[in-house]
């Protein structure tokens, strides 16, 4: 049967698990699993319906640790199957889903990282291409192989096409990128790929980018670089897959143009999140039912 407001106790998943139980989070996941699989034997890399395509999304985002909850509420405070996101996760699914449509089959792409990607992947597999994925993270790796895709190694000159989402997007197309601490892979695809395309929903458009902006830091010599760049907080997650100390610069700016150059100059810096607007072909934002397209730099 369906998912609904209970569906994971009507499904055999259980009641959820209290909160600091890892065991029994581990458990419960595993089980999502299992149920996220059968739904792939019974069709997953051919559904073209919203409303699978959804299904399909939220499914993986639990098993991905973004979301442990059985119901999502919306603005009124009613519950919603966890196949039928409200609010912004139905926005990031509508920007996936155009996002997906630029895609022809034999393309390569790039992979984002982040819960707006988590639904750009099952409506790509939904359009049973042939592709050949390069993917920004692990956790995408993962996701996009268990939905079908071909994932290699970043070893091309070229992509044909990268799609990611964006933590902030000024009006002039200036993005900020990093919140999950894969923003120097991110930029290594976008700039490798013909067309880089942003996908975002109604809270990502901001007047002027603000901090925090997410860095990447040589191990290296730490305190040296952090005493050089000032005001710049480490952050409490592991090390990047290449090795690097994820940190934010939480200082004001004014001009990201003026402050991704001094981040560039500072000896110890791999990367920085700013992302300029020339880098940036296409951002779809998703507001409420409709998806506003905006083209920004051809490439």
């Amino acid at each position: 049967g369906g998912i609904g407001q209970r569906g994971n106790e009507r499904d055999g998943l259980g009641a959820e698990p209290a909160p600091g139980d890892v065991h029994a989070h581990h458990a419960h996941r595993q089980a999502l699993w299992q149920r996220f699989k059968l739904l792939l034997a019974h069709g997953g890399r051919r559904l073209a319906g919203e409303a699978s395509a959804w299904l399909l999304a939220c499914t993986l985002l639990t098993v991905l640790g973004g979301r442990e909850r059985g119901e999502l509420p919306s603005a009124d405070g009613a519950a919603h199957p966890v196949g039928m996101p409200a609010g912004t996760e139905e926005e990031k699914q509508r920007a996936a889903i155009a996002a997906a449509a630029l895609v022809e089959d034999g393309m390569t792409v790039g992979l984002g990282t982040g819960s707006t990607v988590a639904y750009l992947l099952p409506a790509l597999a939904a359009r049973d291409l042939s592709l050949r994925c390069v993917a920004t993270s692990p956790q995408t790796e993962w996701a996009a192989l268990q939905l079908g895709l071909r994932v290699e190694p970043f070893t091309v000159a070229h992509l044909d096409i990268a799609i990611d989402g964006a933590d902030q997007i000024s009006p002039e197309g200036w993005l900020v990128k990093g919140a999950g601490a894969a923003h120097t892979r991110e930029k290594l695809v976008a700039a490798t790929a013909e067309r880089f395309v942003v996908i975002a929903d109604s809270t990502k458009p901001v007047r002027a980018l603000h901090p925090p902006i997410p860095l990447e830091l040589l191990a290296f010599g730490l305190e040296s670089t952090l005493a050089r760049l000032g005001t710049v907080q480490r952050r409490g997650v592991p090390i990047s897959p290449d090795g690097g100390v994820i940190a934010d610069f939480i200082g004001e700016f004014s001009d990201p143009a003026d402050l991704a150059r001094r981040l560039e100059s500072t000896p110890g810096m791999v990367d920085h999140g700013l992302f300029p607007p020339d880098m940036v072909s296409i951002i779809f934002v998703a507001q409420g039912q409709s998806v506003e397209r905006r083209d920004v730099s051809p490439r």
